[in-house]
């Protein structure tokens, strides 16, 4: 399963998270020019989770609702 999450590394291009049949939660930073770098875990034990999905938050880190 594999997830167009927008930029989560701060460094202005489109990253990709993705999670493996083992629960492994991954994360590819994109290269700004449509391609993507090698991944890094981010995150394990999600196996029970049926899906991943992009979400909002703001600079502060809280939802936009929150503020």
């Amino acid at each position: 399963m594999i997830v167009g999450v927008g930029d989560i590394t701060g460094d202005g291009k489109a990253d990709l998270v993705s999670r493996d049949s083992a629960g492994n939660i991954w994360r590819n930073n994109g290269d700004g020019q449509g391609s993507f770098g090698a991944r890094t875990r981010i995150a394990t034990g999600r196996q029970g989770y049926k899906g991943l999905f992009q979400g909002s938050s703001s600079k502060t880190g809280s939802f936009p609702e929150q503020e």
